[in-house]
C-alpha cells in the first residue's frame, strides 16, 4: 500500500516538473476566438502568433473552417509580421481550407498578426475555425528547428437574424487613407531566371488593408498588372520603369527605376575618367615640351 502511494506521489511529482516543459511553446490563435454574428455579416478574424519568448522566423499554417457556415470574402496581409511569403495565402471555399507559408527575416519575438481572414456568414449555427496537423513555426536559430507549438481554435455562433447585415471589412477599407510603404525596384539577370533576360524585383507592405496588386509601366506603354519578378519587355534597358503598388482601399504608391540612367552613369564615369587622363597627359606633355 505504502509502495503504491509512494509510486503515485513520484509520478505526480515528475508530471508537475515536466508540465511546464511540455506546455511551453509558441501559440497560433485566432482573434476573436469567440463571437456572435448574423447571417450575411462580413467580419474579420486575425490569425496571430504569440512566440512566448522564442524568436521565430517562419510559419506554416493549415487552417480549416466550416464551409457550410462560412465563406472567405478576402484575405489581407496588411500589418503582417510576415514580410516574406513563399506564395500568397491560398484558400478554397469549396474545401473550407486556408494554407499559408511565410518567413520573418531577422526573426520575431512577441505577439503579432500573420494575416486577416475576411469571412462572410452564409449559414446558421456554430461555425468552427481550427489549425490542422502540419501547422508549425520555426525557431530563428539558423537551423530551421521546429518550435514547440500550441494551437487554439475559434468558434463563432451564426444566427439567422433578419437584421441588416453588417460589413466590418468595408468600414475598415473606407477608413484606410494611408499609402503603401515606399519600396525599391532592383534589376536582375540570371541564367536560371527567364533564360538570362533582364527582369525587375520589387516588394512592399501596407500597414492597414494590405497590398491588392502591382502594376508596371515601361516607357510610354500602358500599365500592366504583374508581380515580382517581372520580365522586362525592353531588354535594351533604355526605358524608364514605373511600378505602382495599390492597396485594397485603392491608395497608390509609385516608384521609378531608370535602367538606362543606371547604365549611362557607368558610361559617364568612364568618359569622365578618360577626359581627366587625357588632360593630365596633355598637361605633362606640354610641361615636358616647355622644359
Amino acid at each position: 500500500m505504502q509502495f503504491n502511494q509512494k509510486k503515485q506521489f513520484l509520478i505526480l511529482f515528475f508530471s508537475l516538473l515536466l508540465f511546464p516543459l511540455l506546455s511551453n511553446g509558441a501559440t497560433l490563435y485566432f482573434s476573436p476566438e469567440k463571437a456572435e454574428y448574423g447571417q450575411g455579416d462580413v467580419f474579420k478574424v486575425e490569425v496571430r502568433l504569440d512566440t512566448k519568448g522564442d524568436s521565430i522566423n517562419a510559419c506554416e499554417a493549415k487552417i480549416y473552417f466550416d464551409k457550410n457556415q462560412l465563406e472567405i470574402a478576402d484575405i489581407a496581409k496588411g500589418g503582417s509580421l510576415t514580410t516574406l511569403w513563399a506564395k500568397d495565402p491560398f484558400y478554397s471555399n469549396i474545401e473550407g481550407t486556408i494554407v499559408l507559408v511565410g518567413g520573418i527575416p531577422g526573426g520575431f519575438k512577441g505577439d503579432g498578426k500573420i494575416i486577416s481572414i475576411i469571412f462572410r456568414a452564409v449559414g446558421s449555427g456554430p461555425a468552427g475555425v481550427s489549425f490542422q496537423d502540419g501547422s508549425r513555426v520555426l525557431l530563428n536559430d539558423g537551423k530551421g528547428t521546429p518550435a514547440g507549438l500550441v494551437k487554439e481554435d475559434a468558434i463563432f455562433e451564426i444566427s439567422s437574424s433578419k437584421a441588416q447585415p453588417s460589413d466590418e471589412w468595408k468600414k475598415e477599407i473606407e477608413k484606410d487613407k494611408a499609402l503603401p510603404e515606399s519600396f525599391e525596384i532592383k534589376i536582375g539577370q540570371d541564367p536560371a531566371v527567364y533564360e538570362g533576360r533582364y527582369f525587375i524585383v520589387f516588394s512592399t507592405t501596407d500597414k492597414q488593408t494590405g497590398i491588392a496588386y502591382y502594376q508596371i509601366k515601361e516607357g510610354g506603354s500602358d500599365w500592366k498588372t504583374g508581380e515580382s519578378p517581372y520580365l522586362l519587355n525592353d531588354q535594351g534597358l533604355e526605358e524608364k520603369v514605373l511600378v505602382k503598388a495599390v492597396d485594397k482601399a485603392g491608395n497608390e504608391r509609385i516608384e521609378e527605376f531608370s535602367a538606362s540612367g543606371s547604365s549611362f552613369s557607368y558610361v559617364g564615369l568612364l568618359t569622365l575618367l578618360i577626359i581627366i587622363f587625357w588632360f593630365i597627359y596633355l598637361f605633362f606633355k606640354k610641361f615636358k615640351f616647355k622644359k
